[in-house]
């Protein structure tokens, strides 16, 4: 009967012990999950603003500007559809059209860009799903340039921002 007594006792410290176990293993695994969902929102609150997608899209821009036109469907995302569309057709005007881009639209120039500059955010007080952002484009044959100032006409469309115009 003695010996039954101690098989029982040692299973019962036994499930004790693996309780335990897969308790902290449990807590580990739900203190994981809330940090990454804190990581996860904090990476979507920073990406998802008007500053951050124009910032997004002009270091691309002054990485690939001279190919910008023919990889600007690498930047899709990052305008309305409406624009990319303007865009696109008026990318693929030539001079025998009678209309076309003479011009860089994202630096309003016909140098070359180093370097921009965020000056302001501003949204719209009668839409806060529109925004304009202010950027200054540095462009020249070298530098320093004047700056070329740029307004960024952003707009919230779904779960993003994204570039509505240039002005």
């Amino acid at each position: 009967m003695r010996i039954q007594l101690d098989s029982y006792a040692n299973m019962r410290t036994m499930v004790e012990w693996v309780m335990g176990k897969i308790q902290r293993l449990l807590i580990a695994v739900v203190l994981c999950a809330v940090g990454l969902f804190c990581c996860w929102q904090a990476t979507v609150s920073a990406v998802d603003s008007p500053q951050t997608v124009v910032q997004q899209f002009y270091q691309w821009y002054l990485q690939n500007q001279s190919r910008a036109r023919e990889r600007i469907n690498q930047q899709r995302s990052a305008f309305t559809p409406q624009f990319y569309q303007q865009l696109t057709q008026a990318f693929q005007k030539q001079p025998g059209d009678g209309k076309w881009l003479d011009f860089d639209p994202f630096s309003n120039t016909q140098v070359s860009a180093y370097r921009f500059v965020v000056k302001s955010v501003r949204l719209s007080p009668q839409n806060n799903r529109s925004a304009e952002v202010n950027i200054e484009v540095y462009a020249d044959l070298r530098p320093p340039g004047r700056p070329v100032p740029i307004k960024v006409l952003v707009d919230r469309t779904g779960d993003r921002w994204q570039i509505r115009n240039l002005v």
